[in-house]
């Protein structure tokens, strides 16, 4: 297996990972960079209680370009990102360490998984379905399923229809629809 080396743009650790995974892992076998400014304020010399990941300089630079990439996107109220791009829910300060890992492997497919959910709600058209209908219908785990359809809804391809169907539980559930199926511009 071959292993790609560089480093923290942070830190300044030396960095590997495989060409399969999303992330860095330094020397010590951690991805979590305690210099990074989410983690290490460096004004006051605290952490800061958040976790990130090492970075590398392209990395940081590519973020810097999302993040302009961003803002114009939001000026122009259009989609943040692509309904192929890898996406995934922002866990809380306090995630578990197997909710960081879960969002790790997560990483790897959330484009190809937002791309799946995205294309159901397409030919699922004006009559939308409610997260239990999606899972079943996809056979994605609610697991996954639900925080892929999150990260839809956030980037504006998924909208609530204002309607509710009942689950098997008998429960209300929200039906979400394709927001091209309603007629509502970006």
């Amino acid at each position: 297996m071959e292993l790609i080396e560089d480093y923290c743009h942070w830190c300044e650790e030396r960095l590997t990972r495989t060409p399969a995974l999303a992330i860095w892992i330094d020397d010590e076998g951690t991805s979590i960079c305690l210099f990074h400014p989410a983690n290490f304020d460096a004004r006051n010399m605290k952490a800061t209680g958040e976790q990130a990941y090492h970075q590398t300089i392209e990395q940081v630079h590519d973020v810097i370009i999302a993040d302009h990439y961003r803002h114009k996107a939001m000026r122009n109220r259009e989609p943040l990102h692509a309904v192929e791009d890898n996406v995934v829910v922002q866990l809380p300060k306090n995630a578990q360490r197997t909710s960081v890992k879960a969002q790790q492997n997560a990483m790897i497919r959330a484009g190809s998984l937002r791309k799946e959910v995205y294309d159901f709600y397409i030919q699922r058209d004006s009559d939308g379905a409610t997260d239990e209908e999606a899972q079943a219908a996809l056979g994605i785990d609610g697991n996954t399923m639900r925080p892929t359809r999150v990260s839809l809804v956030r980037d504006g391809y998924i909208i609530d229809s204002g309607r509710l169907r009942k689950n098997k539980n008998g429960h209300d559930c929200i039906v979400w629809v394709n927001k091209l199926t309603t007629g509502v511009l970006f």
